[in-house]
């Protein structure tokens, strides 16, 4: 009898003892994967920084969706951001198509300022000089209503796609309106008084935009 017990008593501690160990090598190794977890997590925390989203481009007329870089650097190693390019397209599109007869010459003239001589004649067909004159004798205004500006390209030269309204409005109220898409391309140059932005037009094309339904 007593040995029989004894033998009970043996078999029951080793049986614990085998758990015991087993319990041990299993905390051992979740400590492991644990440690490997927060290594890892941490690692990606330090590169998550260099990470640089790669923006998207649509292309309203086509539907056309692709990626671009951003990055646009002149001669002397200066970046143009994509708010400048933005900004300098709405104020150039501003000065063509906003005008009074107190302002229709010295808008365009600024807008002239921003242009290699063959943007500028690019300009000056595309608006139809007679039939703003027309407008200005009429004592009409025109504005512009920007929708959309967009970068497709950034080398060699920087190519940008632009969706607008340009209306011309009477004092009896709106005399035209056309939807435009205007397609520019801009080069980089030293930034000056005359150039503050570092951009000249070089390439100006415009066309009515009708959107397939």
């Amino acid at each position: 009898m007593v040995k029989g017990n004894v033998d009970d008593y043996i078999r029951s501690t080793g049986h614990l003892a085998f758990v015991n160990l087993f319990l041990k090598y299993a905390l051992f190794v979740l400590g492991l994967v644990c440690a490997g977890l927060v290594v890892a997590l941490v690692l990606i925390s330090r590169h998550a920084g260099e990470v640089r989203a790669i923006p998207i481009v649509i292309n309203e007329a086509t539907g056309e969706s692709r990626p671009i870089d951003w990055r646009v650097v002149d001669a002397a190693g200066e970046d143009r951001k994509p708010a400048e390019v933005h900004y300098f397209v709405r104020q150039l599109l501003r000065n063509i198509y906003t005008y009074t007869r107190y302002t229709a010459s010295s808008n365009l003239a600024e807008a002239f300022r921003c242009c290699v001589p063959d943007a500028t004649l690019q300009i000056k067909d595309a608006v139809n000089i007679e039939a703003r004159q027309r407008h200005l004798q009429a004592g009409d205004q025109g504005v512009v209503e920007l929708q959309a500006v967009n970068i497709l390209q950034t080398s060699p030269n920087i190519l940008v796609q632009c969706y607008f309204n340009s209306k011309a409005i009477s004092p009896q109220g709106l005399t035209d309106s056309q939807r435009r898409v205007a397609s520019l391309r801009l080069k980089t140059v030293p930034r000056t008084a005359d150039t503050p932005s570092g951009l000249l037009l070089v390439e100006y094309s415009q066309s009515n935009f009708v959107r397939e339904e």
